[in-house]
């Protein structure tokens, strides 16, 4: 039964890549799995690098397009209906940006660090 409310299924992934390993491209890819297995319709700025032709295992930016890329993010951000920040995304210069434009616009953040952890349930006493 809807209660009216739009369902608010389109995430946006904000986290660190400069200075990681691969671009840090494995971790928004499961990310982008995990949110999609539980249903949100996922941008991820590290799908979106490798449709213009970023190869992370190259581990560099020659001919990559930073500043449409940037832009790119930017969008997603202002279309999105929720922010998903990954590990480590407070000491990206980009995730910082993104994050504060999230803010600004009223949108829900969800911390990536709650999807990658188990919870054990307590031993009983």
């Amino acid at each position: 039964m809807s209660d009216g409310l739009p369902l608010r299924r389109r995430v946006y992934l904000a986290g660190p890549m400069a200075g990681h390993k691969l671009f840090n491209f494995p971790a928004f890819d499961a990310a982008a799995r995990e949110l999609r297995r539980i249903g949100f319709e996922v941008r991820s700025p590290a799908e979106h690098a490798r449709d213009l032709g970023l190869d992370e295992r190259l581990e560099t930016l020659e001919g990559f397009d930073l500043g449409a890329a940037r832009a790119w993010n930017l969008e997603q951000v202002r279309n999105c209906h929720v922010l998903c920040t990954l590990p480590g995304w407070e000491r990206s210069p980009g995730a910082l940006e993104e994050f504060d434009l999230a803010i600004s616009l009223h949108k829900p953040i969800l911390t990536g660090e709650f999807l990658f952890t188990v919870h054990e349930p307590r031993p009983s006493a």
